[in-house]
C-alpha cells in the first residue's frame, strides 16, 4: 500500500501476499500456514472505536522450483489477492485512514 489510503465502512478490500525464495533451483513445498493481515486503524475525522481490525487468509501451500514470485510471476498479479474483508465500521460511519498500513503475519513448513 502507498499513499493515503481512504476506505468506507462496509466496502470490500481486497488482501494477499506475494513471496519468493531468492537462488532457490530446487523443487521444494512451502506452506504459507494461517496467514493474516493486522490493518492499523485512524479515521479521516474523529476517533477510532478500535485502533485496528484484522483480514485473516486460509492457508496454502505453493511449489517452488525457481526464486520467482509465487503465487504469479509478477509482484502486483492479481492471482496475490488470496482474500478479501469487509471494512468494519470503526470511525462512526465515517472513512478509516489505511496510510500506516498492515503487519503481515503467518508460520511456514
Amino acid at each position: 500500500m502507498e499513499g493515503s489510503l481512504k476506505v468506507n465502512p462496509g466496502s470490500s478490500l481486497k488482501v494477499g501476499y506475494d513471496l519468493t525464495v531468492p537462488g532457490n533451483n530446487s523443487k521444494i513445498a512451502f506452506t504459507v500456514n494461517s496467514p493474516s493481515i493486522v490493518f492499523s486503524v485512524r479515521c479521516v475525522y474523529g476517533s477510532p472505536t478500535s485502533g485496528s481490525f484484522t483480514a485473516t487468509l486460509p492457508s496454502q501451500t505453493y511449489t517452488f522450483s525457481d526464486s520467482g514470485w509465487y503465487p504469479s510471476g509478477s509482484q502486483s498479479g492479481s492471482e496475490n489477492y488470496q482474500g478479501s474483508v469487509t471494512v468494519p465500521n470503526l470511525c462512526h460511519g465515517g472513512q478509516l485512514l489505511l496510510s500506516a498500513g498492515g503487519t503481515y503475519s503467518t508460520s511456514t513448513s
